[in-house]
């Protein structure tokens, strides 16, 4: 595995460790003395590596996480308080932005789990194509109590993903959500135990760069246009299109024949 830092910050600062794993990138917030709050720095060191990594041809997957035993607690409280609301509002709307990308994106995005998620950590997970998080790990909104509203698009994701009457529920809640209830809610993809998110998560990286780019791409962008379509009578002719374009691909024509040819023991 390749490593860098995304600059030459001391480790008690906020950075975003960048590694490769084959065609995966991995990013991994960095400031444990924050829980890896997602304050202006973090944000920012964020969003210039992931445009990065979603940039580069080598990299096929992205693949976000913690260090220090956390994922994200969210908006760093101790900072925020100091900044305008201008300033806010500004960087609000970046993330805001960020974070829809994500849908638009043709390669996957991963999210590993390990501790807390909060706040602006639980947007980042419900905007993934695919989360794991550990057994331990604890997924807190806090929002409401902050006297704040779900921000980063959470709440368009949660109405989705939970229904209105559990999301209302859980966002005006300080409870935290277990991983078991968030796995079983959709908000996860799975669980595993301590200490393996990131194991796991790139192990589904790696097989999900293992099949057909064009088809991988095309789905994620059906699965988004599926989440807007009023009607499936305005789902279906964007299937239609892409999928004229797959039957074109030399990708298909490979996957078919080597199909076939296991298929008769080939």
């Amino acid at each position: 595995m390749s490593e860098s830092t995304s600059d030459a910050r001391s480790a008690s600062e906020p950075r975003v460790i960048v590694s490769d794993e084959g065609r995966v990138r991995v990013l991994t917030l960095s400031h444990p003395a924050s829980l890896n709050g997602l304050g202006p720095v973090m944000r920012e060191l964020l969003m210039q590596q992931f445009d990065r990594a979603a940039a580069d041809s080598d990299v096929a997957a992205i693949v976000i996480t913690g260090d220090g035993g956390n994922f994200s607690a969210g908006s760093d409280i101790g900072a925020i308080l100091d900044q305008s609301l201008e300033a806010r509002t500004e960087r609000l709307a970046e993330f805001q932005l960020f974070l829809a990308g994500w849908r638009q994106l043709e390669k996957p995005v991963l999210i590993a789990v390990e501790g807390a998620a909060a706040g602006g950590g639980v947007s980042m997970v419900l905007a993934a194509d695919w989360a794991i998080g550990s057994t331990d790990s604890r997924f807190t909104g806090g929002w409401v109590a902050l006297g704040l509203a779900p921000d980063a698009g959470a709440l368009w994701w949660l109405v989705r993903v939970l229904g209105r009457k559990r999301a209302f529920e859980w966002v005006h809640s300080r409870s935290s959500m277990t991983a078991t209830d968030a796995a079983s809610s959709g908000m996860l993809t799975a669980t595993c135990p301590p200490g393996e998110a990131l194991r796991a998560a790139l192990e589904r990286a790696q097989q999900l760069v293992s099949l057909p780019a064009a088809a991988r791409a095309e789905t994620k962008r059906l699965m988004a246009a599926a989440l807007q379509a009023p009607s499936l009578d305005d789902y279906l002719p964007l299937e239609l299109s892409s999928l004229a374009s797959l039957f074109a691909s030399e990708e298909h024509r490979e996957a078919v024949r080597a199909f076939l040819a296991r298929r008769h023991g080939g």
